[in-house]
């Protein structure tokens, strides 16, 4: 998700002259310039970003790892109920107006942000329908 909303594919589609260099330059040149600037600025943060890709891979290995051991529990409504309420702040903290401030507030709330953040909440009340108690061998899992 953080790739297509970065778009990732635009890398192979950047001209010599977005990349800073000169009209003709090898296509390859291009691609790897290119590349290299996605990679510094979205996996290490250089110069001055937030690592969105780094910061995407580790909460995605940090939620694998809560759902594991809350299946292991038996504990996956709680899981999904969390996953939930993460779903539904997180619109509210990207486009609160008293968050601007912060690293990842501040976002205007135009028809992108609306489509996102409707996309979040419509996956937060899946993520409630996962967080349902089950009935299992006449028993209701809690």
């Amino acid at each position: 998700m953080v790739l297509g909303f970065y778009n990732v594919l635009g890398l192979l589609t950047v001209t010599a002259q977005e990349m800073g260099m000169e009209p003709g330059s090898p296509r390859l040149a291009v691609l790897a310039a290119a590349a290299r600037s996605y990679l510094r600025l979205l996996v290490l943060g250089v110069p001055g970003g937030i690592p969105w890709i780094t910061v995407g891979v580790v909460c995605g290995a940090v939620i694998a790892a809560l759902h594991h051991l809350a299946a292991r529990r038996e504990r996956e409504p709680v899981f999904w109920s969390a996953v939930a309420l993460v779903g539904l702040l997180e619109p509210v903290l990207h486009f609160a107006p008293f968050l601007a401030w912060l690293p990842f507030g501040g976002y205007d709330f135009n028809r992108p942000g609306r489509v996102i953040a409707a996309t979040e909440c419509g996956l937060a009340i899946v993520a409630l329908y996962y967080a349902r108690p089950r009935i299992r061998s006449g028993r209701c899992r809690v």
